[in-house]
């Protein structure tokens, strides 16, 4: 997803990368020019954001600087503090119920932009995006309406029924936790997804509806965790993947799975139809905050 944040006269594009289960992986900053000046990915366990790590390029291409910081969050999984790798408190964000307040990031350069599960800050809107729809903290409710209309409820603009402190949306579609519908919005929804000439977006939120009912009353899935969540099983090797393309997981992990990190070198191997081993890449410096296992001798078995 490309989004561009106009800032003075200039355009300066964010992108930000959702995984597979709509979680945000990570955002990338652009100069005028451009070029990557700054990026953001998170580490994930299941719905738990547990760190988040900075790179500062230089060029746009060049990696100058990690940091990682480590993410502390409350009871829905809503990030409230984060600390640096010596345990100092490097951000905050003391909001109320509703998500009204400001962040604190206590001097240091750190910025994260989670929000409320599924929510992102936006800060030139002011609001938070919430894949389908964008939430307005100081009013508690939606800018937009619920996309399957009166179907979920009389309120289209509500909030998680006005209860944040117990229930979170994470698509902007209905309140987790409260997943089951009456019969005949069952029925409702069913008779809408036959509609051929049915827009997409509708469709899809009208499925994701029914999907999470279905998934509430026991008929969908049979891989649940014991909070009864489907558990991907590729997920944990996806955010790793991202780390390693960005270069900021460690070299050692990285080759173990065969993802590709720009900041680590090569193996040695032979070219196709060729006995001559490809050229390494050049060792890149070491950043600080990360290290890595020392790589194993690399035995090229075309010599042999």
């Amino acid at each position: 997803m490309l989004k561009e944040v106009p800032q003075g006269t200039a355009r300066t594009p964010n992108t930000y990368l959702y995984g597979p289960d709509g979680q945000v992986m990570g955002q990338v900053r652009y100069t005028t020019a451009g070029r990557k000046s700054q990026a953001s990915y998170y580490v994930w366990l299941d719905s738990l954001p547990i760190a988040q790590i900075d790179l500062t390029y230089s060029a746009g291409t060049t990696v100058t600087r990690t940091t990682l910081t480590y993410l502390h969050s409350d009871h829905l999984n809503t990030p409230r503090l984060a600390t640096n790798q010596g345990g100092n408190l490097v951000w905050s964000w003391p909001s109320d119920a509703f998500g009204v307040g400001q962040p604190n990031n206590h001097g240091s350069t750190i910025d994260v932009i989670l929000r409320f599960p599924g929510q992102v800050a936006d800060a030139h809107s002011g609001l938070y995006y919430n894949y389908f729809r964008d939430y307005d903290a100081e009013t508690g409710r939606y800018v937009e309406s619920d996309p399957i209309g009166l179907d979920g409820g009389l309120n289209t603009y509500g909030y998680v029924e006005g209860n944040p402190l117990s229930y979170f949306d994470e698509y902007g579609l209905t309140a987790e936790g409260n997943h089951k519908l009456d019969q005949a919005q069952v029925d409702r929804i069913k008779e809408q997804l036959k509609d051929p000439n049915l827009d997409k977006k509708t469709r899809n939120a009208l499925q994701k509806k029914l999907n999470t009912h279905e998934k509430a009353m026991g008929e969908r899935g049979s891989r649940k965790s014991k909070g009864g969540k489907i558990r991907s099983i590729r997920g944990p090797l996806i955010h790793i993947e991202l780390a390693c393309i960005a270069g900021a997981a460690p070299c050692a992990l990285c080759d173990e799975l065969n993802f590709p990190n720009p900041n680590c070198p090569v193996d040695l191997r032979c070219e196709e139809d060729n006995n001559t081993p490809a050229s390494p890449a050049p060792v890149p410096p070491s950043f600080p905050g990360w290290s890595s296992l020392p790589r194993p001798n690399i035995i090229d078995l075309g010599q042999q």
